[in-house]
């Protein structure tokens, strides 16, 4: 069961953060406070489920996953020019690369905060 629910909770939860700061947009042109929420609210999602569920590899691809596939469903389905395509393309490098970075910085802090090495 936990392992079903490292890929659910932060792939929901990142899900959750494109919806609350981004989905609803309509206009196509997000503003600078709404792009900077969103991010750090992905930044909160998987440095708290990699503090829960211990497996920094498995939280960043759930949530890199979760947070493309909700910008999927709202932001490239009036495109017809293909360009969306290659933004979410984009999205998913620069979410997977900064989730990345925030779970494996995470599990580096908290390895170094209890004195011990982190797993490998």
């Amino acid at each position: 069961m936990r392992q079903a629910l490292t890929w659910i909770v932060p792939a929901a939860l990142a899900a959750a953060a494109w919806l609350a700061w981004l989905g609803w947009d309509e206009s196509g042109t997000y503003a600078a406070w709404q792009v900077v929420g969103s991010a750090v609210s992905l930044v909160g999602v998987v440095a708290l489920a990699t503090l829960v569920f211990r497996d920094p590899g498995q939280v960043a691809l759930a949530a890199t996953a979760g947070y493309a596939i909700a910008c999927a469903g709202t932001a490239t389905t009036d495109d017809g020019s293909g360009l969306s395509d290659i933004g979410l393309a984009l999205l998913v490098i620069g979410v997977g690369a900064a989730s990345f970075a925030v779970a494996f910085g995470t599990r580096e802090a908290r390895a170094r905060q209890q004195g011990d090495r982190p797993h490998p």
